[in-house]
């Protein structure tokens, strides 16, 4: 098969839009510039009310069809209309703001024709500003991804709409996206999907996504509707534990902590009326919260140690000449490692400490020098922000 040549396969790709002016452009053109050709370009405007539809006009692209909205119904609503219009045997999705790389289209559709597959995903670049990392973590793991997908599906989804290409006829088998799903839309699909179809996957970035920049409180209350619909209709599949950990892990990066406890109600409260059983949430979201502080003092524990390989003798000091610093003395004096000093903060009760001097922190001058920063973990912020305040370049915290 080539993938210039008209007797390929033709494939559908369906870009549901609104108000996306500043970045539908890019996302249509990384389509209508695919190696394989043999492509229709479906747009679904919901209503946009910016001028989205005059970008898209600009292209003059007899591949692109343009399907225009009565009402704004959402873009599960949307993709399904494109679904519903699509002429080819193939169907792939894209996100309006993202990117698919010149040979997307061509490297899945060899493989899904090569092993006869009705559907197929592939790894994606997910970029935050200047951060980029590749989704899933562990991408080039194929055998994981194809073999044993269903597992992984059980506790969350790798399976991103704008990765996916799918047989035309396997919507007739399994339906379409749910439009009663407020997020999480291509996760519940997939699931469907999965149960039902032998899946591909191509284990590299095919797909950059950039980051939304809708913040995440204002999604919870939606998050929380998805998580419970996903337990109402897959219940049996999905683990349920891991699906609060989803709920929380968001309520958690919505930087409003203090909410969690009401967020965690609202969700226990939305399960109960949907008469689903068994989902003790606060219980759910202790465990996870146990999981999260074992993990963090894990790594924090790890970086200590790292770091303290690295110190030499007479050029790093203490902070802190309690229980906690003195603990980190006895560790390094049993390897021969010795601080210049102790520092506190004010009012030293004794000025040597095993003939190591103890000195205020403002009668100190040298603000290159290493600290470790020795007190209990509920100090060791405001010991850092009073170390930064003064200029101190170099901190080490003891993972207490």
């Amino acid at each position: 098969m080539k993938s210039s040549d008209l007797s390929a396969p033709l494939v559908s790709v369906v870009i549901p839009v609104y108000n996306r002016e500043t970045t539908v452009g890019r996302a249509a053109a990384s389509v209508l510039n695919q190696s394989y050709t043999n492509l229709e370009l479906i747009i679904v405007d919901d209503c946009s009310n910016d001028n989205s539809l005059q970008v898209i006009h600009e292209f003059q692209d007899k591949r692109i069809i343009v399907i225009t909205s009565e009402q704004n119904s959402g873009a599960n609503a949307a993709r399904n209309k494109g679904i519903l219009a699509a002429k080819g045997q193939y169907v792939a999705f894209q996100d309006s703001d993202d990117e698919w790389v010149k040979d997307k289209l061509k490297i899945q559709m060899q493989d899904m024709i090569n092993r006869d597959l009705s559907a197929s995903f592939c790894a994606h670049c997910l970029i935050d500003g200047r951060i980029k990392r590749i989704v899933p973590d562990d991408y080039e793991d194929k055998l994981k991804y194809e073999n044993e997908l269903m597992n992984v599906l059980a506790d969350c989804n790798v399976v991103s709409t704008q990765t996916l290409i799918v047989k035309r006829d396997v919507f007739d088998k399994i339906g379409y996206f749910d439009e009663e799903m407020p997020r999480l839309q291509d996760y519940e699909f997939v699931i469907r999907l999965a149960q039902k179809e032998k899946i591909g996957y191509i284990a590299c970035p095919l797909v950059l996504v950039y980051h939304s920049q809708i913040s995440i409180s204002t999604n919870l209350e939606a998050l929380c509707e998805a998580v419970i619909l996903l337990l109402i209709k897959h219940g049996d599949f999905v683990n349920k534990q891991s699906m609060v950990s989803l709920f929380l892990n968001n309520a958690l990066l919505s930087g409003q902590s203090s909410q969690l406890y009401t967020d965690c109600i609202r969700f226990q409260n939305m399960a109960v009326r949907k008469n689903i059983q068994d989902l003790n949430i606060l219980e759910y979201v202790l465990d996870c919260l146990v999981h999260k502080y074992r993990s963090c003092s894990y790594i924090q524990r790890k970086l200590y140690e790292s770091q303290m390989e690295d110190l030499k003798p007479d050029q790093f000091v203490i902070y802190g000449a309690g229980h906690v610093g003195r603990k980190i003395y006895r560790e390094l004096k049993d390897k021969g490692i010795y601080p210049k000093c102790f520092l506190v903060t004010q009012d030293k009760k004794e000025d040597m400490i095993d003939g190591i001097p103890v000195c205020i922190i403002d009668e100190w001058d040298d603000k290159d020098i290493m600290v470790v920063v020795g007190t209990a973990a509920v100090l060791q912020n405001e010991i850092i922000d009073i170390l930064i305040s003064r200029n101190y370049k170099h901190i080490i915290c003891y993972p207490d």
